[in-house]
């Protein structure tokens, strides 16, 4: 009788490790989604912010520059650490928004990027166009 309990143990005990690994291979996952997720939403409202400073201002830099506290140039950069506050230097930041403008007529282009830092991977870019 002891023999076959013993087996009836080491088989419980087996299909619960087994189920263990799937359920933490499983929340490992749903993390790794989470953290897409959340990077993904915050590179869209920072884009979605630029693009409508940008519009503000008929495709000027001074509200943009204002509002995110930098100087004004030709290409605009903005670096923000990891949870999307805007940093002042790009050796503590982990993402990057740059703005690149052209001008045709009385119309300005603008392509706004949001790129991880470490390996200048592309989240998220949108074109936009205002009359001036």
């Amino acid at each position: 009788k002891s023999g076959v309990f013993l087996m009836e143990l080491i088989l419980v005990v087996l299909f619960i490790s087994i189920s263990l690994t799937f359920c933490v291979r499983f929340f490992w996952e749903s993390q790794k989604l989470s953290d897409k997720s959340y990077i993904l939403t915050n590179a869209v409202i920072q884009a979605e912010n630029a693009a409508q400073l940008l519009k503000h201002d008929y495709g000027k830099f001074d509200d943009f520059a204002n509002y995110y506290g930098i100087k004004k140039s030709e290409v605009m950069a903005v670096y923000f650490d990891q949870q999307f506050k805007v940093c002042d230097d790009s050796k503590t930041a982990s993402y990057m928004l740059l703005v690149e403008q052209e001008k045709k007529e009385n119309i300005v282009f603008s392509n706004i990027k949001i790129s991880k830092i470490v390996n200048d991977e592309l989240i998220y870019s949108i074109d936009t166009a205002v009359c001036t």
